[in-house]
């Protein structure tokens, strides 16, 4: 997530067209999505906050630290995170409609049905 500038434990806003961290955003939702799932909004790879409906108001987390799902493969941690935006899945590597979600922050095994990530959009 985007750091910030502190001053004597105030925060310091670059000017008054601030909006907010950016750390989540809102969205109306286009497809039904649960919470703690990886959806794709425009151009970005998100983290929808709670279970909404179609044209449901939903925050969506664009950063942060979370355990999903992983295919079947092993990865270090410092490893990076592929999404392919056809399957709508976490995938082994980098490829056509695939893009990069983030990063491992563990080690898992293939054997492994969940990871823990850390996603930068």
């Amino acid at each position: 997530c985007h750091g910030r500038r502190y001053n004597l434990g105030v925060i310091i806003m670059a000017g008054k067209n601030y909006i907010n961290a950016g750390k989540v955003l809102p969205f109306v939702a286009t497809a039904a999505l649960v919470g703690g799932q990886l959806f794709k909004l425009g151009n970005m790879i998100l983290i929808n906050d709670h279970t909404v409906k179609v044209g449901e108001a939903g925050e969506a987390h664009t950063c942060g630290h979370w355990k999903v799902d992983k295919p079947a493969i092993a990865v270090d941690v410092g490893a990076p995170v592929y999404w392919n935006t056809s399957t709508k899945a976490i995938v082994a590597a980098a490829g056509a409609d695939i893009v990069q979600i983030g990063f491992y922050t563990e080690a898992a095994t293939t054997g492994d049905a969940t990871a823990n990530i850390l996603l930068s959009v």
